[in-house]
């Protein structure tokens, strides 16, 4: 649960609140010593008031699919498919992204890759849709 509730800029008389409410569920497995697959599923709930008038209610959907195959070594080659809901416009957007990675320690993967969708992976996020490009990343797992 995230609440924003911000203080007044000058000259303005109302304020605007949200809550967000996320529930998020990552999980992968390495099907064999060549192939992984990872999943990602997020829904955010969120509620945004202005002043005391009546407060509308957004729910959005994030689903990522992902495929890592071990090309050599320690590198991957990751793609995903990616899925952005929002149920009340009725919009939905989505696209691919894909990753070269580098296993530097059992437990830390370095990459970098071009995400072809212009929304981020991250479900707190205001999308702004302007996250389209060139990226690194680095990750770690237990």
């Amino acid at each position: 649960r995230l609440l924003d509730h911000p203080p007044l800029a000058p000259g303005e008389t109302e304020s605007v609140r949200s809550v967000r409410d996320v529930l998020s569920v990552d999980w992968s497995l390495e099907i064999n010593r060549f192939l992984e697959w990872a999943e990602k599923e997020a829904l955010r709930v969120k509620t945004e008031r202005a002043g005391a008038g009546p407060s509308a209610t957004t729910h959005t959907l994030l689903s990522i699919h992902r495929l890592n195959y071990h090309l050599w070594k320690q590198l991957d080659l990751g793609v995903e498919q990616r899925t952005l809901r929002q149920r009340e416009a009725n919009d939905l957007r989505q696209g691919w992204l894909a990753e070269l990675a580098w296993k530097t320690k059992t437990h830390l993967r370095l990459g970098g890759g071009f995400n072809f969708t212009d929304f981020s992976d991250n479900e707190f996020s205001e999308n702004d849709y302007s996250t389209r490009g060139w990226f690194i990343r680095m990750q770690g797992t237990f």
